[in-house]
């Protein structure tokens, strides 16, 4: 994961949900989550092959930017970029839009920084319905379709950050619905002070172990 001072990460998974206890302090204990997941015999080609790969974002200019299949499950993706240029709107158009193609699937907002809007939702909300051609649904339900399927987060540090994540994890193991895509805005304001200085070391450990972390609940 590349260093960034301004950053969001996305965690991107349909099967989410079958991610079993979630440890973010010790080696073995990801070690173990992850042989509880796949099991010691492991897990064929083929299955993996036959789950779903990508995830259409609805937005046509980022869909065709990405190859003109959505997002890759499984995988993170950072945004970066200067303070101001869109990187939040962006997550709150995705969580709209994600929702609106995929009426089966649940997005996760993890919000650092206060930068969650519903007000923001609910314009998007608005701008896709007034857009949309031929029969429709009435703004009240089609808005409250989407905003009872987005999830906010709030959290300020790297510890309560990762005891959401158990707490996620555990919601979506022991419920029907699906999660199809978690959102972190943004690691800048978990990881900021602890990178520079004489905490530079223990700030690039930190990244590490949450990279990996999220990389192994997208697994």
């Amino acid at each position: 994961m590349e260093v960034s001072c301004r950053g969001k990460i996305f965690v991107l998974d349909a099967s989410f949900r079958n991610v079993k206890d979630l440890s973010v302090t010790h080696d073995s204990q990801r070690t173990h989550m992850y042989r509880d997941r796949h099991a010691i015999s492991g897990i064929l080609a083929s299955e993996l092959y036959a789950k779903p790969q990508y995830l259409i974002t609805g937005i046509p200019g980022l869909d065709v930017f990405l190859g003109g299949r959505g997002l890759v499950l499984g995988e993170m993706m950072e945004l970066c970029g200067p303070s101001g240029c869109g990187k939040s709107m962006l997550c709150h158009f995705l969580c709209v839009c994600i929702t609106l193609q995929h009426r089966n699937l649940e997005v996760v907002y993890v919000d650092t920084s206060n930068t969650f809007s519903v007000k923001t939702l609910t314009d998007i909300i608005m701008w896709t319905w007034n857009r949309m051609q031929g029969e429709k649904e009435d703004l009240r339900t089609f808005q409250n379709s989407i905003l009872s399927r987005v999830r906010h987060v709030a959290v300020y540090n790297l510890s309560d950050t990762f005891a959401s994540l158990r707490n996620i994890d555990r919601m979506y193991t022991s419920t029907s619905t699906s999660l199809g895509a978690l959102m972190v805005d943004s690691v800048t304001a978990l990881l900021s002070s602890l990178i520079g200085g004489v905490k530079t070391g223990i700030g690039f450990a930190a990244m590490s172990d949450f990279g990996t972390s999220l990389k192994m609940l997208a697994r």
